[in-house]
């Protein structure tokens, strides 16, 4: 074997130990560097949005700050207490007030399963019995309306505690009352 032949061998050896080297080598590289290039986009895209949010972070700062404010005006139309059983009880110490100048007495205040929040408020709602008469009734849905205290009737029945009673007998309805009220959780203080 000549020289020439040796150099050629080697030659031939050189290209299909190549070409069965970028057979099994290329597609992996460029799996690689395809999957590369695409952490890279996504990495540019988080970064953008990341400086992004960093630059309203100041705008949204403003705007706990007045919405702290806003929570901090409407605490007189808030129920007292950080929990439902106390902001019941001021519910129901309300009711009995307005009730107490509507002649009418009040029976029971219920709470009722609620988990309505709105931010940080909390809702709660009870069920409320009165006895009174049909203008007492009235003075007391209006009395509630003119309160400092939201407290919205959502439902409101009438029962007649007599109804076979004579027209000479005192008028006695017993009202019910569907009432809801908004509170601030104490878990939602800062």
């Amino acid at each position: 074997m000549t020289s020439r032949d040796r150099h050629a061998l080697r030659l031939g050896a050189l290209l299909v130990a190549g070409a069965l080297l970028s057979l099994r080598a290329g597609p992996w590289l460029h799996r690689t560097l395809t999957a590369t290039r695409a952490r890279l986009i996504e990495q540019h895209h988080l970064l953008s949005e990341t400086q992004r949010l960093v630059a309203e972070l100041p705008i949204l700062e403003d705007s706990a700050g007045r919405l702290a404010g806003l929570v901090a005006g409407l605490a007189p139309r808030l129920l007292a207490g950080y929990e439902s059983g106390t902001a019941l009880g001021d519910l129901a110490g309300r009711l009995s007030t307005v009730a107490g100048r509507h002649r009418a007495e009040v029976l029971s205040v219920d709470a009722l399963p609620d988990s309505t929040t709105v931010g940080q408020l909390g809702r709660l709602t009870a069920r409320a019995r009165l006895a009174t008469d049909f203008r007492g009734a009235v003075d007391i849905v209006a009395a509630l309306g003119r309160g400092t205290v939201v407290l919205v009737p959502e439902a409101i029945r009438l029962v007649a505690q007599d109804p076979a009673a004579g027209p000479e007998a005192s008028e006695r309805l017993e009202v019910e009352l569907l009432l809801s009220g908004w509170y601030l959780p104490g878990e939602s203080l800062p």
